[in-house]
């Protein structure tokens, strides 16, 4: 199954964040430690993030900044502003 997701809905931390209101998980979905999840487009629950560019595949890989962000950067991936 192929989820949509904005970059407004994309979590991932090593140390999560505090957030102020619960995500519930689809019965049967095991969430990895570490995994990017977003909302599911057809409801709240948390899901998998998913490839753009190939339906159905996981998210893998990791990015590397060579640089020292500040605050209020921004970076491009593919055609999506972060």
């Amino acid at each position: 199954m192929s989820e949509t997701f904005t970059s407004a809905e994309i979590f991932n931390s090593a140390i999560p964040h505090p957030v102020t209101e619960d995500f519930p998980v689809a019965a049967d979905v095991a969430l990895p430690a570490f995994s990017v999840v977003g909302l599911a487009a057809t409801g709240l629950s948390l899901a998998l993030a998913t490839l753009a560019y190939a339906p159905g595949s996981r998210a893998s890989g990791r990015l590397v900044f060579s640089g020292v962000g500040t605050a209020d950067d921004t970076i491009t991936i593919g055609a999506t502003l972060y």
